[in-house]
């Protein structure tokens, strides 16, 4: 990657010279040499780990360009074949033999250079409409399990159709054990109006900066916030002294200040909106968007499509680490 010997002898040095001691009743005593690897914490560490997963990336692009390897069918014009977020890869090809042992072959290889070899028991292979018996041999080969959709990648569940009530039970269960634990009963009106909006409300601002939340979802995370402004951890459905949208509304107006869900939802999915039609060009993502669902047309001219994910035959492949020498 062109780093200059000088960078490349201080990694080397932060790698091989770390030092670890023993505290034995509040005092240091003698020392352990670390053969390898990083001291706890480093934040060297992410930085390394992106060096050593591009390596990876170079790898199975090396392999990309075989005759014989094929792209998934919504991944070949732009040519994407892995997506990487910290320890997380998915791999995406068509679901063929000659595709996947030219992946199979690219971990080996990055394998014997890294010493990080994949995971059986974490990875999973997901088919769209691949026969038995090639899936059986694909299985057989990676030696992973078959995954189904929905799965949680994340932090969010990965869908094909529209988000669904019960996809977002996680999110509800979370909010809703955050309110009952002990140390918010004795909390005043004002200790908890100012959990919710610090705390509660943020729980769900990842979900909806990502998803266009069912009614059914706004409204039952907002009838837990309601419950528990009035009530406490007690929850009750009764009690409540003004109307919730009375009270999402700006202080200068009479309210608490407070964001109605389904508002900020929609205030969340429209900055996706403006970074497509602003630019976007250096996002895979807009890149993406283009080329199979705007395909040259405007995006207000563009019908909102069904995902249907068994329509092809194609395979994901999901890996993800256990430890310090696996991937």
């Amino acid at each position: 990657m062109c780093f200059h010997p000088k960078i490349i002898s201080w990694l080397q040095a932060s790698v091989t010279t770390a030092n670890y001691t023993l505290s034995i009743n509040g005092e240091s005593t003698g020392f352990i040499k670390g053969k390898r690897g990083l001291r706890q914490g480093d934040p060297l560490s992410s930085y390394l780990f992106v060096i050593v997963m591009e390596v990876l990336t170079c790898i199975i692009k090396e392999k990309a360009t075989l005759p014989d390897f094929h792209f998934h069918w919504r991944c070949s014009k732009n040519k994407i074949i892995n997506l990487c977020f910290a320890d997380d890869l998915m791999i995406f090809c068509k679901g063929d033999m000659s595709s996947i042992n030219h992946i199979h072959d690219s971990l080996i290889e990055f394998e014997a250079l890294s010493g990080l070899s994949p995971s059986p028991g974490k990875s999973s292979a997901f088919f769209s409409g691949v026969d038995f018996p090639t899936r059986e041999g694909i299985l057989s080969l990676l030696e992973f399990k078959e995954g189904f959709l929905p799965v949680k990648y994340l932090g969010v569940p990965l869908i094909s159709t529209k988000l669904k009530h019960e996809d977002c039970r996680n999110m509800i269960a979370r909010i809703t054990a955050r309110t009952k634990t002990w140390t918010n009963r004795d909390l005043t009106y004002a200790g908890r109006l100012q959990l919710i909006k610090n705390v509660l409300f943020s729980m769900q601002t990842y979900w909806s900066s990502l998803f266009i939340l069912p009614k059914k979802v706004t409204k039952e995370v907002e009838s837990i916030l309601r419950s528990f402004l009035w009530s406490g951890p007690d929850l009750k459905k009764s009690g409540a002294k003004v109307s919730w949208e009375h009270l999402c509304s700006p202080k200068q107006e009479g309210g608490l200040g407070l964001k109605a869900i389904q508002v900020w939802n929609k205030a969340a999915i429209s900055k996706h909106i403006w970074f497509l039609i602003s630019g976007g060009e250096q996002s895979m993502w807009c890149q993406w968007v283009k080329s199979y669902l705007l395909r040259g047309k405007s995006f207000w001219d563009v019908k909102v499509p069904s995902m249907n994910f068994d329509s092809k035959n194609d395979i994901i492949i999901s890996l993800a680490t256990l430890g310090d020498s696996r991937v």
